[in-house]
């Protein structure tokens, strides 16, 4: 087990390191209370810095750019699909609406002329 304060190794059991405990005994705190630890003296490895990453070959990045020209391709497409087809229903719904009364339009307001 490393410690929690400094990342170094702790005993079996211990939570912190013999060197922290020490100093933290000089400020005690009472029991229950919630600390903050702000930083590590010495930062423990990191699994994933530990594992060495593969640098991209131009192959590799040519192939990532076409899977997102491909994906941007598709999205456009998909757009106008859409753009499309409410251009097409808005073109229809405004000369449906003047070759048949809409419900509740079947009526005149025109006044005729009183004799």
């Amino acid at each position: 087990m490393n410690c929690l304060k400094c990342g170094r190794a702790a005993k079996e059991g211990q939570v912190f390191c013999p060197d922290c405990q020490e100093k933290m005994a000089k400020h005690p705190v009472k029991p229950g209370a919630v600390i903050h630890l702000t930083h590590r003296e010495v930062p423990l490895p990191d699994k994933k810095s530990a594992a060495k990453s593969r640098e991209a070959t131009p192959q590799d990045q040519l192939l990532q750019l076409r899977k997102m020209i491909r994906w941007l391709a598709a999205t456009i497409t998909l757009l106008s699909l859409l753009l499309c087809a409410a251009a097409g229903m808005l073109i229809h719904t405004l000369t449906e609406e003047s070759a048949v009364p809409a419900i509740g339009r079947n009526y005149t307001t025109a006044q005729t002329p009183k004799p």
